[in-house]
């Protein structure tokens, strides 16, 4: 089954998400099986991002909310 999520960012996190990066993008990277496509949303390509969004293969609505709350952004 599909699920599309699509987060938030807050703005005074930003910190979070720059020390973050790397150990997100290996998130995705080792559950490429399951996030099949992720990227960050932004008015202009200039800008933080104002959030992301994913595209997730799951087996039920609970395995797909875990593999969100399994991100490094999300922890």
């Amino acid at each position: 089954m599909s699920f599309v999520a699509r987060f938030e960012d807050d703005p005074e996190k930003l910190h979070v998400r720059k020390a973050e990066m790397d150990n997100h993008l290996r998130y995705l990277d080792e559950r490429s099986e399951e996030i099949l496509v992720g990227g960050s949303l932004r008015q202009d390509l200039a800008q933080d991002p104002r959030g992301g969004m994913w595209i997730i293969e799951a087996s039920d609505r609970q395995e797909a909310e875990k593999l969100c709350h399994g991100d490094p952004f999300w922890t």
